[in-house]
């Protein structure tokens, strides 16, 4: 099932945040936050997850909640019939701070299987040997049916080193997700995911669950 762009319904996505951010950090920064939603057989949304829904403020968990709840993607069809669709939703945000608090707005969403875990191993001493490095890049997982990274591939630019592309693609490859599920049953996906990496005294990506909220609300 290829992927479906709800962007256009959700671009006006807006929250204020409490005057109590003006002491944080200066500048903005992205968060991005996953759902798991089923859209019924007339491409509406009828079940919405937010992923680690604890770890954000509850108004925008709400606001989250109800915008995706109002998205619609084309009917789904599986063999020329109506059919259900489940998957893992990714939304991008901005955070930028002002005067009278903040604002989130919404950069981007996309599609596909829902990842549960994305864990990051200490880097093998030829990685360690590089010194001091730092770059992108792109993970791509050919998730199968029972929510494991089947395949992977990793693209980067020409200088990033032949060591840390054989490290993330070692690290991609022991991610788990919940697959999407066409009429209730799992199906073949793809996952992509920007890392980007830095080594001082260890090479890691950032944490895709990082909460930024929470330290932009507590001022730290």
């Amino acid at each position: 099932m290829p992927t479906r762009r709800l962007l256009p319904l959700l671009a006006s996505l807006a929250i204020a945040l409490p005057a109590a951010a003006a002491d944080s950090d200066a500048g903005a920064y992205d968060v991005t936050v996953w759902a798991h939603v089923l859209f019924d057989e007339t491409g509406a949304a009828k079940d919405i997850a937010i992923q680690d829904a604890d770890s954000y403020p509850p108004r925008f968990v709400d606001n989250v909640r109800t915008r995706l709840g109002k998205a619609r993607i084309p009917a789904p069809q599986h063999d020329g019939a109506p059919a259900t669709f489940r998957t893992g939703v990714r939304l991008d945000f901005s955070i930028a701070r002002s005067e009278s608090g903040g604002a989130v707005r919404m950069k981007g969403l996309s599609m596909s299987p829902l990842p549960l875990t994305m864990p990051v191993d200490k880097p093998p001493a030829e990685v360690l040997a590089l010194g001091e490095w730092k770059g992108a890049v792109t993970a791509i997982c050919k998730v199968d049916r029972a929510g494991s990274c089947a395949s992977s591939d990793v693209q980067a630019a020409s200088e990033v080193p032949d060591a840390v592309r054989r490290y993330a693609k070692a690290t991609v490859e022991r991610w788990t997700f919940a697959p999407q599920e066409v009429n209730g049953k799992p199906v073949e996906g793809e996952f992509r995911h920007e890392m980007q990496l830095e080594q001082k005294d260890r090479i890691k990506p950032d944490d895709f669950r990082q909460n930024r909220f929470d330290q932009l609300m507590r001022g730290r």
